[in-house]
């Protein structure tokens, strides 16, 4: 389920990020972009690519989490990110 859920996002430009985390009610799963703030269209394809790996994996206990760094300003998102989360993927830096 994680790995079809990468595969997917780490094609769209704005994502930046993907953590998991294993829990007792199942997998946490925070994505971090870098979009417009408070954009419709990137949070939507995130959205569909929850929907396609949550379809792949009937059954699957997933609780999602979208996180826009662009929307905070300034301000450090780590705060967001559950501490005992693992990089799932994280896009190289661009030079």
């Amino acid at each position: 389920m994680l790995q079809e859920y990468v595969s997917i996002v780490s094609r769209l430009p704005f994502v930046e990020e993907v953590r998991a985390e294993p829990g007792y009610e199942g997998l946490g799963i925070w994505t971090v972009i870098d979009s417009e703030p408070f954009a419709d269209e990137p949070s939507g394809q995130v959205y569909d690519a929850e929907l396609k790996a949550v379809l792949s994996s009937p059954g699957a206990l997933v609780d999602y989490r979208l996180i826009n760094r662009l929307e905070y300003g300034d301000q450090n998102t780590a705060w967001a990110l559950p501490q005992g989360a693992f990089v799932a993927w994280r896009r190289a830096p661009r030079s």
